[in-house]
Parts: structure tokens; C-alpha cells; sequence
């Protein structure tokens, strides 16, 4: 659970990566 925390599920990073490019920093 405490990596969920870290970094969102591949659904979530997906959708965020769309929203704001700027989340991209980690991947």
C-alpha cells in the first residue's frame, strides 16, 4: 500500500500523465 502512495496505479498514471504532463517528472 505504501507504494500505491508513491506512485499511482498504471490506470491512474495514464490518465494523470494526460491531465498534467508535469506528473511526468517521475516516470
Amino acid at each position: 500500500m505504501g507504494q500505491a502512495a508513491l506512485y499511482p496505479p498504471q490506470n491512474d498514471t495514464l490518465i494523470d500523465v494526460e491531465s498534467e504532463p508535469v506528473h511526468s517528472g517521475p516516470v
